[in-house]
């Protein structure tokens, strides 16, 4: 009985495999000269960090083609939320606007309709299980339509790399955060109410374990997606070690996300307003809320201590959806509710140019998420000449905020009263004229591994199309 059972599950198998092949691979009609590399990224001209990182990297594979020997020409493709830009002289507009970036040559949006089955606002219960069983409905959905000889991830939807390898494609990943980690499952453990784990959960002791249980089941499915990749590419220290932790594999590659550091190393380092400036979309994790309290503790302390110049903070950060709308509403109703409203700006969707000048015109760049897993504003602050002030975890502690030989160049914290510290010392003049100006100096320094160039080469180096 068992063997039949087994001969059966095998059939069957192979039976999906060649359904699958026919509806895919086997549908190719591309020539033999052409390699297809195509991007899973539907969201692709929203604005974000994880944005940018898709478009300098397609820049510099394109720049790369332009050395290549042989005859082979390479098409690159990207998934698409429907509808597509009307043509690629919109989308590149779009995105010099956005980044400053300019492609060397075209890239092609194929459409797709299921990209709403990604959208964690759609699942009000088991989220990560039903955004990744959207994600294969969408995969399914970009293979049946264009499948490419190398299928590109670069938002962490694990799930759908089996479909990808079974279709016949290579797959390389830009993981950003592993969709599960052993701090998400101690955390929930430990019964802390947060954005991923409400009170109801966080105060039941079944519903706790009931959840632990849930997280291990999906991490063990994570794990086995995750060893269905070509090439595993992370943006920081602590992705690294959680992605070898899951993933059970050592072929990691750690490739910072690049930020603008060149041009904005050029913004002059004096004549800074006391303005805090913090950059980041309007997402429950970014702490905005948080950020307000803070701020409201640091004006009263100014207020106190008689500052000339009372400090502004002011919210830079891309808008995307009816609820980030609403979470920007209950934001300024919070300032209302602290009296400051007068003293903060939200700055949505802004343009890359009005970003530089806000950074070129703070002293001031501030951050407050728990275990970022890179911290890319951070980097812009530094490289701005703005001195940065973020949380003590993940990628600003472990990869950008590290103390030179010579002193800081940054400051991290990790507390209400450790924030107001850091923010108070810098405003009230705790520090310095030429100390804040050496804290500048030396966090640009340190910037310089974070820019285009080096995440371009190390690209070019890793993702080879043959």
């Amino acid at each position: 009985m068992v063997y039949a059972l087994f001969f059966i599950m095998l059939l069957f198998l192979a039976f999906l495999w060649v359904w699958i092949r026919s509806r895919t691979t086997w549908k190719k009609h591309g020539s033999s000269n052409e390699i297809v590399v195509a991007f899973f990224h539907p969201n692709a001209l929203s604005g974000g960090g994880g944005e940018r990182v898709l478009w300098v990297m397609i820049d510099a594979l394109q720049r790369r083609d332009r050395a290549r020997k042989d005859d082979k020409k390479i098409r690159y493709v990207i998934y698409h939320s429907a509808p597509v830009p009307n043509s690629f002289i919109e989308a590149s507009e779009k995105i010099h606007s956005q980044f400053n970036i300019q492609l060397q040559r075209p890239v092609e949006f194929v459409p797709v309709v299921k990209s709403h089955l990604i959208d964690e606002k759609r699942y009000r219960r088991l989220t990560m299980i039903m955004q990744s069983i959207g994600s294969i409905r969408l995969a399914w959905e970009c293979l049946t339509r264009l499948c490419p000889d190398y299928y590109i991830d670069t938002t962490g939807f694990a799930f759908c790399y089996p479909l990808a390898r079974i279709a016949g494609c290579k797959i390389m990943t830009y993981t950003h955060y592993p969709a599960v980690s052993t701090d998400m499952l101690s955390f929930v453990r430990s019964g802390t109410a947060a954005h991923n784990n409400s009170g109801i959960i966080a105060r039941s002791v079944l519903l706790t374990g009931i959840k632990v249980f849930y997280y291990r089941i999906f991490s063990y499915a994570y794990c086995l997606c995750g060893k269905c990749t070509h090439l595993v590419m992370v943006n920081s220290s602590w992705t690294s070690s959680h992605i070898m932790s899951i993933w059970a594999r050592q072929d990691v590659h750690i490739v910072f996300p690049p930020a603008p550091v060149e041009d904005l190393m050029k913004l002059p380092l004096n004549s800074r307003q006391n303005n805090i400036v913090s950059v980041a979309q309007f997402r429950p994790e970014k702490r905005h809320d948080f950020q307000i309290h803070i701020f409201a503790e640091v004006l009263k302390t100014c207020r106190q201590a008689g500052i000339k110049e009372e400090p502004k903070l002011i919210f830079v950060g891309g808008c995307r959806n009816e609820a980030d709308q609403q979470r920007v509403m209950d934001l300024k109703k919070l300032t209302r509710q602290l009296g400051v409203e007068n003293q903060v700006t939200f700055e949505l969707n802004a343009s890359y140019e009005k970003l530089k000048a806000y950074l070129g015109s703070s002293k001031i760049g501030l951050h407050a998420m728990w275990n970022e897993h890179f911290g890319i504003s951070v980097v812009e602050y530094m490289a701005a000449g703005c001195i940065a002030v973020a949380h003590r975890s993940g990628g600003p502690a472990m990869d950008i905020i590290i103390p030179a030989h010579d002193g800081p160049i940054g400051f991290l914290a990790d507390s209400m009263e450790t924030y107001v510290a850091a923010l108070c010392a810098i405003l009230l003049g705790d520090l310095s004229k030429k100390d804040l100006e050496k804290i500048q100096i030396r966090g640009r320094e340190q910037c310089q591994i974070f820019s285009d160039k080096s995440f371009a080469e190390k690209v070019q180096e890793l993702m080879v199309f043959e």
